[in-house]
């Protein structure tokens, strides 16, 4: 995608959450910046493709932020490999998602720059007990 990424000139596909959320990564290096705008494209893309719309629907409609925090690669079924796993924090419109549904994410970092894998679900979420 280049160091423009998801924002080039005029025409940028990332939300305001997105671009305050990616601020610090955004100022740095190149490799890292080009890194950051990858994860968001590729798990906005991979929600919209999860709950069965793919690009017919805006991707303003799905937020995803890379989280800094390890993630377990195990928890989700997948092989650790040798990268340094995340979390995703992902957020969509409420009509996007059923009723009871919640999206999750999770992403490798390969360093360099290189984005190693990308996963995200839909689950059903986990009712909070009554008080």
């Amino acid at each position: 995608m280049g160091s423009g990424g998801i924002c080039r000139g005029s025409t940028c596909r990332a939300t305001s959450g997105e671009q305050a959320g990616c601020g610090s990564w955004s100022r740095g290096p190149p490799g890292e910046r080009d890194l950051v705008t990858n994860v968001v494209w590729c798990a906005k893309e991979a929600v919209l493709k999860a709950l069965g719309l793919g690009l017919t629907v805006d991707t303003y409609a799905v937020r995803c932020l890379p989280g800094a925090a390890p993630a377990d690669p195990g928890a989700w079924a997948l092989d650790p490999g040798g990268g340094a796993w995340r979390g995703l924090e992902i957020a969509c419109e409420p009509a996007l998602l059923p009723e009871g549904m919640s999206v999750h994410g999770i992403w490798c970092d390969l360093g360099g720059g290189l984005l190693g894998a990308l996963a995200v679900r839909v689950q059903t979420q986990t009712p909070s007990p009554a008080l």
